[in-house]
C-alpha cells in the first residue's frame, strides 16, 4: 500500500452510519462456531483464490496503461507451447476462466501490445480500463493460468486538478444540508464526509426532472432535483472553504432502492440481509451500471470550476469488516469477500482517476483492528482485510488506496 493512512475526521460524527461497537475476542467468536458457515464451494474458492495470490509464476505482466483510445500491454513469458495474452474483466472470476474468452496470441517471448482501449460486447461499448490482464498457456479442455493477473498502472487523465491541502487536524463526519452548515467556518474544519448513495439517485428509465447520462454505450437517469439539494448544497459550501470531502458510497438492496429494476442490478446475488449490499459485479450489465455511477460522479464533482461543488476522496462502502449488516454478500470466506471488495475499489479508482488523478480511494473499517467489533460480526477483522488488500496490490499492482476508520 503506498499510502494507507486514518482519515480520522470521520471519528468525529457519523451520522447515518453509525453503529454500537462492542468489541469481541476473535478466537473467542470462532471458538463458539462448531461447524464452518461456508458451503463447499466458496470453500474451495477461497481455498483456489489463496493458492493463486501464493503462487510464483515465471511469466510476468510489469505494465498496463490505460491511454486515451488504447491500452498497452508489456509482459514476458516462458516454456514451450502456445502462449496468448489473456483479458480478465470484473464480471470474470480468474480462478473460474477455463477458457479464456478474449485472448491475443503471443509469438515473442517479451512482448508490448497496444490494443483498442473500447470493444463492443454484447450490446455494451466496454471500456478496457476496467480490465485486468494476464498471460495464459494454451490448453485442450482448460488454458493454464501462467502469470499473476495485471490491474492497470496508468490511467489517462482528462484534466488535472489541484489537490486539496489540509489545513488543520480537524474534521467533520456525514455533512448534510441544513441550518447550521455555516458551521463548517466556525468549527475551522479541513475536511468531511458525505454519504453518497447511488440507489437513492439513480434510474433505468427517466422520470421527471431526471438527467441522462450516458456510459458503454447505455443510458441511465439521475434525479436533478435529489442531487441539487442533498449533494450539491453541502458540496459547494465545502468548495467555498477549501474543505476536502470524501464521499462514503454505498448501494442499498433492491427493496429499498428509489428503482427496484436498478437495484436489482446492483444487489449481490448471494445478498442476504443487512442494510446495504456489495454491488453485483458478476455480470457485464451490472458492472457497466455500477461504473455509470462513478462516471457520472467523477464528472459532476470533479470539475475545474467545481461548480457543483467537489469529491476528493472516495470512501468504498461502510465498515467492511461488518459485512454482515454493512456491505452483505452472504456469509463468504474472507479471500472470497475481499477479492470483490477490491474489485469495487478498483472500478471506483480507474474511472475516478480519469477525472481527478489526485484522488484517492479508502477502504472502511471500524476502529476495531485485531479483535472483532461486534459480536454479530464474527466473520473477520480490519486487520485481516487490510492485510489481504496488501497481498492483492503486491500481487497484481499497486494503486493510491488508504484506510478509512470510522
Amino acid at each position: 500500500m503506498r499510502k494507507a493512512y486514518i482519515e480520522s475526521f470521520i471519528i468525529l460524527l457519523f451520522l447515518s452510519c453509525c453503529s454500537f461497537i462492542v468489541s469481541s475476542c476473535h478466537e473467542e467468536e470462532k471458538e463458539e462456531i462448531s461447524d464452518s458457515p461456508f458451503d463447499e464451494e466458496d470453500i474451495q474458492h477461497e481455498q483456489d483464490l489463496n493458492a493463486y495470490l501464493g503462487k510464483t509464476y515465471s511469466c510476468k505482466i510489469s505494465q498496463v496503461s490505460a491511454m486515451e483510445s488504447s491500452v498497452r500491454i508489456i509482459g514476458e513469458y516462458t516454456g514451450e507451447g502456445k502462449f496468448f495474452l489473456g483479458e480478465i474483466p470484473p464480471y470474470l472470476d480468474i480462478i473460474d476462466v477455463q477458457k479464456a474468452p478474449y485472448k491475443v496470441k503471443q509469438t515473442d517471448s517479451s512482448f508490448e501490445i497496444e490494443l483498442e482501449r473500447y470493444v463492443e460486447r454484447d450490446g455494451t461499448l466496454y471500456d478496457r480500463l476496467l480490465s485486468k490482464w494476464a498471460i495464459y498457456k494454451e490448453g485442450v479442455e482448460r488454458d493454464q493460468l501462467v502469470s499473476h493477473a495485471h490491474q492497470v498502472d496508468e490511467i489517462h487523465a482528462f484534466q488535472n486538478l489541484p489537490a486539496i491541502k489540509l489545513t488543520s487536524k480537524k474534521g467533520l463526519g456525514g455533512i448534510i444540508p441544513n441550518k447550521y452548515i455555516s458551521d463548517f467556518s466556525a468549527l475551522d474544519i479541513s475536511s468531511a464526509t458525505i454519504n453518497v448513495c447511488i440507489t437513492q439517485f439513480m434510474h433505468l428509465t427517466p422520470r421527471a426532472g431526471d438527467i441522462a447520462h450516458t456510459y458503454g454505450g447505455r443510458t441511465y437517469y439521475m434525479d436533478e432535483g435529489y442531487l441539487k439539494s442533498l449533494l450539491d448544497v453541502p458540496l459547494l459550501e465545502a468548495a467555498k472553504r477549501n474543505i476536502a470531502v470524501a464521499a462514503i458510497i454505498l448501494v442499498e438492496p433492491a427493496a429499498k432502492c428509489a428503482d427496484p429494476d436498478l437495484g436489482a442490478l446492483l444487489q449481490h446475488p448471494d445478498y442476504e440481509r443487512g442494510v446495504y449490499t456489495m454491488p453485483n459485479m458478476t455480470t457485464l450489465e451490472s458492472v457497466n451500471c455500477y461504473a455509470a455511477a462513478f462516471d457520472f460522479l467523477a464528472k459532476r464533482y470533479c470539475t475545474p470550476d467545481n461548480r457543483y461543488g467537489r469529491i476528493a476522496h472516495w470512501i468504498m462502502h461502510n465498515e467492511v469488516d461488518g459485512c454482515i449488516d454493512w456491505t452483505n454478500m452472504g456469509i463468504k470466506p474472507l479471500t472470497v469477500f475481499t477479492d470483490t471488495y477490491i474489485k469495487s475499489m478498483r472500478i471506483c479508482y480507474n474511472i475516478v482517476r480519469q477525472y481527478d488523478k489526485q484522488a484517492e480511494v479508502l477502504g472502511s473499517f471500524t476502529h476495531s483492528w485485531t479483535q472483532i467489533a461486534n459480536v454479530g460480526w464474527w466473520l473477520y477483522t480490519s486487520k485481516e482485510i487490510i492485510d489481504l488488500l496488501n497481498v492483492y496490490s503486491r500481487v497484481e499492482g499497486d494503486f493510491q488506496w488508504g484506510v478509512s476508520l470510522s
